[in-house]
């Protein structure tokens, strides 16, 4: 089967292949030493889309899916690529479910952890606000696309939505302060309460309040829903944040091959790395991690 593989990358000169790739979370270190990581595993039904095959900006300064370029190489059960280490994971959510942004309370932890991953002494502002839209819909990939399920939006109606969603997440809060600040803030006192920065405002929410009279908060939720069900959110030690396959861990590691996504890698020895899964790590999607003297061969098993 590895041999079947790795024909099939070579002869179509792309990793779409590897975007099928999926673990489940009870396969054991045993399980590994019979089938290579990059080899898909067809019984597991994909409930997310593939970030890979539907991202939009194809024209990556990295490879622009074009392996020609390269030596890609089959190495015992081993494939042998050119790749750039970016970046070491350093948190993650808990792996988000179907209903995680249409559940109130799945919703609301679901923003705690994520929120909790900001440890800059900064005000949290638009821009931050922005990473996130663009980190829980990959790119605004469905953006251009449409179809029954999620009509075409552009990036002005992705924001919009997003806006408005946002919005219900404060509102909901809001309206149980004491219980939330019980829950997610114990540490607090409560002569804190009406003072303290409780983690649910701290985005712009005056600056979003007239662009979400424009959006629809259902349809983002729709667009997260279908780029996020069945992964997860992490952020890494530099700061980047980004969404990845559920059985993602820390210290796993953000890697650039000749692709037009991210993946993540394990790391096993020196040099030698399984696959976890494909990932979009926003700030580094349109080239700018791309060091030519960052590139080293590794190996994966």
């Amino acid at each position: 089967i590895s041999t079947d593989t790795y024909q099939i990358l070579d002869q179509s000169r792309t990793l779409d292949l590897f975007s099928a790739v999926q673990h489940d979370d009870s396969e054991e270190e045993s399980e590994h030493k019979i089938w290579p990581s990059w080899v898909p595993r067809w019984d597991i039904q994909p409930v997310s889309s593939y970030l890979g095959v539907y991202t939009l900006s194809g024209n990556s300064s990295w490879g622009n899916d074009n392996l020609s370029m390269f030596t890609v190489g089959l190495e015992g059960t081993s494939l042998k690529f050119p790749a750039i280490v970016v970046d070491q994971i350093a948190s993650s959510t808990d792996v988000i479910a179907g209903d995680t942004f249409i559940d109130r309370g799945k919703h609301i932890d679901f923003w705690m952890k994520l929120t909790a991953f900001d440890h800059s002494p900064q005000e949290h502002n638009l821009q931050r606000a922005e990473v996130y839209q663009r980190t829980l819909t990959a790119g605004s990939i469905w953006s251009g696309i449409s179809s029954i399920a999620v009509p075409e939006l552009g990036e002005e109606g992705v924001r919009a939505g997003f806006a408005a969603l946002w919005n219900t997440v404060c509102e909901a809060a809001d309206a149980g302060r004491v219980e939330f600040l019980n829950k997610y803030r114990p540490e607090l006192q409560s002569s804190d309460v009406k003072n303290s920065d409780l983690g649910f405002n701290i985005y712009p929410v005056e600056e979003f309040r007239e662009t979400a009279k424009h959006g629809d908060a259902s349809t983002f939720v729709s667009m997260a829903t279908a780029v996020c069900t069945n992964r997860r959110v992490f952020n890494t030690s530099r700061g980047f944040l980004g969404v990845g396959p559920k059985v993602l861990r820390r210290n796993d590691f953000v890697c650039l091959l000749p692709y037009k996504v991210p993946f993540v890698l394990r790391r096993v020895g020196d040099n030698r790395y399984r696959l976890v899964g494909e990932c979009y790590v926003d700030g580094i999607m349109d080239g700018e991690a791309m060091d030519p003297s960052k590139v080293e061969t590794i190996y994966i098993q």
